[in-house]
């Protein structure tokens, strides 16, 4: 079985850094970019299992990236990370295309979790969105 692949894309570097290392730790093989746009050219390169998208990012947005990566590799999964309140249109298109959502500030150890979880469900239920499940309010 080959080694999990992982999308970043975040445009802060300390953020980068921390999920880099502690999913590489995990045994997954990460790429990390700072760009929309880099996260399409890697896609087009090669595929990957998981992207973990900032929502806000300089130049195209994570949101309009979302169309466009799903587009260019259907089987991959999106995680949106956000750390801010999305316009309808925004939750539209997230809810169409992620399959979940995390907020900023998160703990390395929830990310770790739901990177398990998705990287470990059967192929049988990996294809198209999953429903999008959206963080407990506790």
């Amino acid at each position: 079985m080959r080694t999990k692949r992982i999308l970043i894309v975040d445009d802060e570097a300390l953020i980068l850094y921390a999920l880099t290392r502690t999913l590489a730790r995990d045994g997954v093989e990460v790429t990390a970019v700072g760009s929309a746009e880099e996260a399409l050219a890697k896609v087009d390169a090669q595929p990957f299992d998981l992207c973990l998208l900032d929502h806000l990012l300089p130049g195209m947005t994570g949101v309009d990236a979302m169309p466009l990566l799903r587009q260019n590799a259907p089987e991959m999964k999106i995680v949106v990370i956000t750390a801010s309140c999305l316009t309808p249109h925004e939750r539209a298109v997230v809810d169409a295309t992620a399959c979940r959502m995390l907020e900023k500030p998160f703990d390395v150890n929830r990310v770790r979790a739901i990177v398990e979880e998705i990287l470990h469900t059967s192929p049988a239920h990996r294809s198209g969105p999953a429903p999008l499940r959206r963080p407990s309010v506790s």
